[in-house]
């Protein structure tokens, strides 16, 4: 079982993609991405008219590595948007994305619970802050984990690996 972990005063992960918006994005454009979550410095738009157009404009939006927000603070913190695309509709009304370590031990750092989603959803976006005060370091490797509780297991929806500079 997962505590909740605040991420800082300032996160405020927001649901922004609706039935409407998911309309609009082709289904090659899911199925190219699914079950990832990208990373990115700006929330991602789709750039073109193709299919093709708007997964190239995705994976060059998409980042491996983040630096800190302000790298001569005290305490470092990394902000940061995602775009996760679900392999399969939740079903859920609560998901939660999971930060872990992606080295050897895999230990549980984090996470940020979010509710009221529509659980026809195949794409959720939001936003997130990660600082050493929950447990991460800089030049640290972690992996982010969307995940749902259906009954007494957790099913994983979308995965991503994450590099804090």
């Amino acid at each position: 079982m997962h505590k909740l972990v605040r991420l800082g005063l300032a996160v405020f992960v927001t649901i922004v993609a609706t039935a409407s918006a998911q309309a609009g994005k082709p289904k090659s454009v899911l199925e190219a991405f699914s079950g990832q979550v990208l990373i990115s410095t700006s929330p991602l738009r789709p750039a073109g008219e193709t299919q093709e157009e708007i997964v190239e404009a995705f994976r060059k939006g998409s980042l491996q590595a983040i630096a800190p927000r302000d790298a001569a603070a005290e305490e470092l913190e990394w902000s940061f948007y995602f775009t996760a695309f679900l392999d399969k509709a939740s079903r859920l009304t609560e998901l939660s994305l999971d930060v872990y370590a992606a080295d050897g031990d895999k230990r549980y750092i984090s996470s940020k619970r979010m509710m009221g989603i529509d659980p026809k959803l195949r794409i959720l976006a939001g936003d997130m802050s990660l600082s050493e005060e929950d447990g991460v370091k800089r030049g640290g490797k972690y992996r982010l984990v969307l995940t749902g509780q259906m009954g007494a297991r957790e099913v994983t929806f979308a995965t991503a690996t994450l590099t804090l500079r």
